[in-house]
């Protein structure tokens, strides 16, 4: 099929639509918030910034006391947003579920077709094809479960450079759509070059063909996501047109180390206390963490372009840590970014 062009033609009409939206967040409750929890974390850390001072002031206060109490505060300063974040998540849990703000109340009862087009992305990497076309496959079937997946498209976008790999993945991805009869819905898309790495990878695709597309869910090559999850986040998005970007809390599955299964029951264990603290203060100004997230395509495509740097690498040059900067950059320019703790 050919390419589309993403084009900003109807960019006026979703802007009036935007704004003209009661906010999901008030903006009252959200600074109240921030500075409810900042102000906490701020006087904690004061107060035993002091408490240590005293103690050197005690002991006789000398030349280098100063670089320790500088670290001190840098560190105890991170304790102590660590530990709020689970002292507000767990005064967020025992609120109760229903005074708590729930992303997914946007779409409960609604069980009519999707009302947009949207598209699942993987950027691949130099990845095993077999592995990335079976997570692809267990997601397809999982959305096809809904009776949704007429509103799905996927994208396999690689920017592998093996030879051998890339002869691979096309054979992968040929052999995925004759199981799932997915020609015309399932694509491969391979670049010339990996300019810009992974935001590179993903802005071509948006360039090329993010017009097609509402949203768009992208993807780690190891991420697996239920389809229920999907609709919901995508019914979620079309529900709420100030809504740029959906991210959900990813969690670990099938460690095999000793290490990975540790992490792995860490964040089944505490890991919703501190996605709900983290939640309590972010609201509509959430973060972006680079994959398991749906993205609005057309304010991703305006905004969230990211420029090179001026002056060398580590300073200068391009951007590693996108996510961070566009949902930044997406928020500057009135869009929100929620995260998902409840789905």
């Amino acid at each position: 099929s050919e390419a589309t062009t993403f084009t900003m033609n109807t960019l006026p009409k979703k802007i009036v639509r935007r704004r003209s939206v009661r906010p999901f967040f008030p903006k009252g409750r959200t600074l109240l918030r921030r500075t409810i929890f900042f102000g906490s974390v701020f006087i904690v850390n004061v107060v035993a910034s002091l408490w240590l001072t005293d103690i050197f002031w005690l002991m006789g206060f000398q030349k280098a006391h100063y670089p320790l109490l500088v670290i001190f505060v840098i560190l105890n300063g991170l304790l102590v947003l660590g530990s709020f974040h689970a002292i507000f998540g767990a005064f967020d849990m025992l609120m109760g579920r229903k005074r708590s703000v729930r992303i997914s109340q946007l779409a409960e009862g609604k069980t009519g077709p999707l009302a947009k087009r949207h598209v699942v992305v993987m950027p691949v990497y130099n990845e095993d094809s077999v592995k990335v076309c079976a997570r692809i496959e267990a997601i397809y079937r999982s959305i096809e479960a809904t009776g949704h997946l007429d509103s799905y498209d996927f994208f396999i976008l690689s920017d592998t450079r093996d030879l051998n790999l890339w002869v691979m993945e096309e054979t992968s991805w040929t052999n995925l759509c004759r199981r799932l009869d997915g020609f015309g819905r399932i694509y491969y898309r391979r670049r010339k070059t990996n300019e810009n790495r992974k935001a590179g990878n993903i802005g071509d695709f948006v360039r090329t063909w993010g017009g097609r597309y509402e949203s768009m869910l992208v993807l780690d090559a190891d991420s697996l996501m239920d389809g229920a999850d999907i609709v919901t986040m995508t019914r979620v998005m079309e529900a709420y047109p100030r809504l740029g970007i959906l991210q959900t809390p990813p969690k670990l599955i099938r460690g095999s180390s000793i290490f990975t299964r540790l992490q792995q029951f860490a964040m089944r264990l505490y890991g919703p206390l501190f996605i709900r603290g983290l939640n309590f203060w972010q609201l509509m100004g959430g973060s972006y963490w680079g994959h398991n997230a749906l993205i609005r395509v057309q304010p991703f495509s305006e905004f969230c372009e990211l420029p090179a740097l001026p002056g060398r690498e580590p300073f200068g040059g391009r951007i590693l840590s996108h996510d961070f900067v566009e949902a930044a950059l997406m928020v500057s320019q009135g869009w929100e970014v929620w995260l998902a703790w409840d789905i």
